[in-house]
C-alpha cells in the first residue's frame, strides 16, 4: 500500500495550478481579443455575418472555458489557504468537500498537467475509498446534471461550465453588437448577402 501523498507535494502542485490557471486564463483572453479584433475589423464590414456568427460560437465558448478555469483556480487557492485542514483530515472536511471534488472532476477535462498530478496525489492520501467515492460524485453529476436533488458534490457552476451546449441565437446575436460597438463598426442584424460568406 502506498504511502500517504507528502503534503509539501500537494501544496506545491497547487501553486503550480493556480499559475497554470492563470497562464491559461491569459493566453484565451488574448486569442479572444484577437478574434473579436478580426471579427470587428474584417467579417462585419465585409458583411460575412454567417462566418462572424459561427467564430462568435467559439468566442462564447473561450469566455466560458476563461470562467471555468478562474473558479478551478479560486478552488486551488482555498485549498492552499486551508491546507492545514487537509492535513489535518482524513477526509474532505472543513468546507473543502466541493472544491475537492470540483477540481477532482475537472482535473481531466482541462488542459491542465498540475491538476491531473494534484488529483493523483489527492487520491493516494485519501485512499481507495475517496476514489471511488469520487466516481460515484461523478456519475451523479454527468446522468443527473448535478442538479438539485442529485448526490453530486461537484459544484454547479464547474458542471455547468463543463457542459457543451450551442449558444443560442440571441446570445450570438448581442455578442456580435457587442463586439461591433466596442470597434466602433455598424452591425446590422440583416440576412448575409449572396456570396460573401
Amino acid at each position: 500500500m502506498p504511502a500517504p501523498a507528502d503534503l509539501a507535494k500537494i501544496k506545491v502542485n497547487l501553486k503550480l495550478s493556480v499559475s497554470r490557471l492563470r497562464l491559461l486564463q491569459q493566453k484565451k483572453v488574448a486569442l479572444s481579443k484577437q478574434a473579436r479584433r478580426e471579427l470587428a475589423l474584417q467579417l462585419i464590414p465585409q458583411g460575412k455575418i454567417q462566418s462572424a456568427r459561427i467564430r462568435v460560437e467559439n468566442i462564447i465558448a473561450d469566455d466560458i472555458y476563461v470562467e471555468l478555469l478562474e473558479v478551478l483556480e479560486l478552488y486551488c487557492e482555498l485549498l492552499l489557504a486551508r491546507i492545514g485542514v487537509v492535513e489535518s483530515s482524513g477526509g474532505a472536511h472543513g468546507g473543502l468537500e466541493e472544491a475537492l471534488y470540483s477540481l477532482m472532476y475537472a482535473a481531466p477535462r482541462v488542459d491542465v498537467k498540475e491538476l491531473t498530478e494534484l488529483r493523483r496525489l489527492l487520491i493516494q492520501r485519501y485512499g481507495k475509498a475517496f476514489d471511488q467515492e469520487l466516481t460515484a460524485s461523478a456519475t451523479a453529476a454527468e446522468t443527473m446534471g448535478g442538479g438539485p436533488g442529485s448526490e453530486s458534490k461537484v459544484s454547479e457552476k464547474v458542471l455547468g461550465k463543463l457542459r457543451f451546449a450551442v449558444p443560442d441565437a440571441q446570445l450570438v446575436t448581442s455578442y456580435l453588437r457587442e463586439i461591433a460597438r466596442a470597434y466602433g463598426v455598424d452591425f446590422h442584424n440583416g440576412d448575409t448577402p449572396p456570396g460573401s460568406v
